[in-house]
């Protein structure tokens, strides 16, 4: 847990600008743009108990009833940070213009059940003549850094259609750390006078060479495909569709994969007189294994790159206002697609604020606040994707920010 709490850190200091307020691809001058985000969404871990988790404060019980009282059956918790810095050249090949960069991101997804958290966090006396249900519990972790390189060019337009571009790229991916936890069955039946536990575990895990996993760690290679089209109408309608990071990552020789498939059967132990306790104690701890299959191989690793699908639509109402909708799917750990439907107004030719509201995603609602400020060669902008985790992390779950700068030469 340390070392993903450092790396975490690592990702969310480095994630401070998005790419989603990026400049059309068919700009004619060359420009750099530095971008990111990150997000903490969850249906359930409110913000101030994730807070204190994180930081190693003391979760006390007012902490824990919180997020009980809003657990279902199964829960979700993720956490997404990205960061990039891209150039983006004139055009050099006919209407083709180059761009390459450097890429750094954070991917986590959990899922867990009431019984889980339950267990973890109250213990299990609540439990005792009853069986307790982990099944269906994942964590997917990656941490990665990447090259990216690509063409953007514009299109040709109609009588209708003010601007069009398409964008062909590609990533390539160094693997720093990578888990990925599932338990496909899992039970705990506590005797009514906590005399013994049976236990029941189902599941596999994988995880990349922990021997290394600092930032220079290279212990996966991978290679995404990027693709994006988008068009702006005359009449101020703007859509878009986007691919980013399709493709597989191979993880080094010594990742390792785990399988287990067991129940056993625990007495623990009896202590007449704590004075009396020594070494040989212990010895008298009483496990009776039903079944006891535990698989552990080292070996090379395959997977599928957390790859993004997104869609955006905007609709101009007048000259000041405007609508946008956009989805988005991630493909990592239980993502649902996320919907956000924002209203922008325009304060002047160069400000505009845009307030937003959605779901999906690794939580529930979400509510966001941004300003942009667009110049001839400046663009700017900054806000919350998610701000009701921060003015009221008690009650709420989901956390976001960010911020983008570009500059046109």
């Amino acid at each position: 847990m340390m070392r993903i709490n450092k790396v975490l850190s690592l990702g969310l200091l480095l994630a401070t600008a998005t790419n989603q307020m990026a400049q059309d691809s068919s700009a004619t001058k060359a420009r750099i743009e530095l971008s990111g985000n990150y997000a903490i969404n969850s249906n359930a871990i409110t913000a101030k108990f994730y807070e204190h988790f994180y930081y190693g404060g003391f979760i006390d019980n007012e902490l824990k009833d919180q997020v009980a009282h809003r657990l279902s059956a199964n829960n979700s918790f993720g956490v997404e940070a990205e960061s990039k810095v891209l150039y983006f050249s004139e055009p050099i090949i006919g209407q083709w213009s180059v761009y390459a960069g450097l890429g750094y991101s954070v991917d986590l997804g959990t899922q867990f059940t009431r019984d889980l958290f339950n267990v973890v966090f109250y213990g299990n006396a609540a439990y005792a003549n009853k069986t307790a249900d982990l099944s269906e519990t994942q964590v997917k972790y990656l941490e990665s850094q990447s090259l990216h390189f690509g063409l953007s060019r514009a299109l040709k337009t109609d009588s209708s259609t003010a601007k069009k571009s398409i964008q062909f790229g590609f990533n390539v991916v160094k693997g720093q750390n990578w888990y990925d936890i599932k338990v496909d069955k899992g039970s705990l039946f506590t005797e009514q006078n906590g005399a013994f536990l049976d236990i029941v575990l189902k599941g596999n895990s994988y995880h990349s060479d922990n021997t290394r996993s600092d930032l220079a760690a290279f212990n996966g290679v991978g290679l995404g495909l990027n693709f994006a089209y988008k068009v702006e109408k005359k009449n101020g309608i703007q859509y878009s569709v986007e691919l980013a990071n399709l493709g597989l990552m191979q993880w080094g020789a010594h990742s390792v994969h785990s399988s287990v498939d067991t129940s056993f059967h625990f007495e623990g132990l009896a202590i007449n007189n704590i004075f009396t306790i020594s070494d040989s104690t212990f010895n008298n701890i009483s496990v009776a294994g039903a079944s006891d299959h535990l698989k552990s191989e080292t070996k090379s690793q395959t997977m599928v790159l957390p790859f993004t699908i997104r869609g955006k639509y905007l609709y101009p109402l007048n000259a000041n206002n405007y609508l946008t909708a956009e989805l988005n799917y991630k493909y990592w750990a239980n993502y649902i697609p996320k919907l956000m439907l924002s209203y922008g107004y325009r304060l002047s030719t160069l400000w505009s604020v845009e307030l937003s509201g959605g779901y999906g995603g690794y939580g529930q609602m979400h509510a966001g606040l941004a300003a942009k400020y667009s110049a001839a060669h400046v663009q700017l902008s900054a806000g919350a994707s998610d701000f009701l985790g921060f003015v009221a992390p008690s009650s709420f779950s989901n956390q976001g920010a960010f911020v983008m700068a570009s500059y046109v030469f």
